[in-house]
């Protein structure tokens, strides 16, 4: 018969050293569907505990003047600043064990399952990648894809029923046009060309009709290779990828699609603290628990107009 330790200082000290086992693995998983960290910069330079982030600005102001020979008056260029601040916010999640999976693991000479561990910090992830696109109404915080400030239009028609009439060089102009023109909406209109789209977002699935549909020359060319080949926004090519955050996320439960430009300058994650588990303590006489904690400020849109949101696609 094998004997072994009922004590619950040595389960403590065993779920000490199975959680050190645990974690490093776990930081290292890439999680399916959590995608924020490729779209929108993370910031994570403020400190850890920082209840707000200043957020400077800088505006520069003046006008050359041309006057004549013996002329004193001389125009004068300066720079006005701003502070503004963002809340950071904490939020938690965590797992734990019981005394009789803790002995069990110990009788069986075998590792704690790590599934509990993995599945909190999925859990996390998932909640940062709804965080930063759709924001959470009871912290206060906007997302990506639907805040208050971003310039707001209508498709006009949707990108099924354009890729459908695009069969012929009339048709296939119309669904390039349609997306220069937005791209051309922020570049110019709205920034003045100061900022440069780089990212079109849409759902999925018309995504997939662009990823599908067959233009009318160019052999197997499709319209969604046509267009990322093509569409240019001073010079540089623009991205379009899929996001299922998107689907319904528009005026009316219509699905949106988002103009975006991926700069630090214009929209950021405010990520102080990555996920991270806190030392175990007992909940119970037979039971305990392994805290986790998330700092963050969610999404600061800092330039609205560099981003368009068209609804109805």
């Amino acid at each position: 018969m094998k004997n072994f330790d009922a004590n619950p200082e040595a389960a403590m000290s065993f779920l000490v050293s199975q959680r050190t086992h645990i974690e490093p693995q776990l930081y290292e998983i890439r999680y399916p569907g959590v995608t924020y960290d490729q779209i929108i910069p993370v910031d994570t330079s403020a400190p850890e505990w920082a209840p707000i982030v200043a957020v400077q600005s800088a505006d520069y102001r003046g006008e050359l003047q041309f006057a004549g020979p013996n002329s004193n008056d001389d125009n004068r260029a300066d720079v006005a600043y701003g502070l503004g601040t963002h809340p950071i916010q904490t939020g938690r999640l965590g797992y734990g064990y019981s005394l009789e999976e803790i002995q069990q693991a110990m009788l069986m000479g075998r590792d704690l399952s790590s599934d509990k561990a993995r599945a909190t910090m999925r859990v996390f992830e998932q909640g940062l990648n709804k965080l930063a696109y759709l924001g959470n109404t009871s912290a206060g915080y906007e997302g990506l894809f639907n805040n208050s400030a971003v310039p707001t239009g209508s498709a006009g028609s949707t990108i099924s029923a354009l890729a459908a009439a695009a069969t012929d060089v009339a048709g296939a102009q119309a669904i390039v046009q349609f997306f220069q023109g937005h791209l051309n909406t922020v570049h110019v209109n709205q920034t003045r060309t100061t900022f440069y789209p780089t990212h079109i977002l849409l759902p999925p699935a018309q995504r997939s009709i662009l990823a599908s549909t067959i233009l009318p020359f160019g052999g197997s060319l499709t319209i969604l290779n046509y267009l990322e080949a093509n569409l240019d926004v001073g010079g540089q090519r623009v991205r379009i990828l899929p996001e299922i955050s998107l689907e319904g996320a528009g005026a009316g439960g219509n699905d949106r699609m988002v103009i975006y430009t991926r700069d630090m300058e214009v929209a950021k994650m405010h990520l102080p603290m990555a996920p991270r588990f806190l030392d175990p303590y007992r909940d119970s006489g037979t039971s305990w628990f392994i805290p986790g904690l998330v700092r963050t400020g969610g999404v600061e849109i800092r330039v609205p107009s560099a981003m368009l949101y068209v609804d109805g696609v």
